[in-house]
């Protein structure tokens, strides 16, 4: 959104009414609920990457920093699904 020549950027919170939700409070998100999905999405768009870095560190030989990478996307994963488990919980 631009507003007289610079960019605005737009942060949702809880004492704002969600966009689309019209003024139907039960419309409106639980707190929090759009972090957690915001949380869920980036921790799963990651894994892919994590594979590419996993692939990269063993064809240089560097069974360590492989490792290291299989470890941040099994946490990530796992974080993931915790967030669905709160999203599921808050719904």
């Amino acid at each position: 959104m631009r507003a007289r020549g610079r960019l605005r950027r737009w942060r949702w919170s809880s004492s704002r009414p969600f966009p689309h939700a019209g003024s139907d409070p039960a419309a409106q998100p639980a707190a929090g609920s759009f972090d957690l999905i915001s949380l869920q999405y980036h921790s799963l768009k990651a894994g892919p990457d994590y594979g590419q870095y996993v692939r990269d560190a063993r064809n240089a030989g560097k069974e360590d920093i492989a490792g290291f990478f299989e470890k941040v996307m099994a946490e990530d994963s796992e974080r993931a699904k915790q967030c669905h488990t709160f999203l599921t919980d808050l719904s």
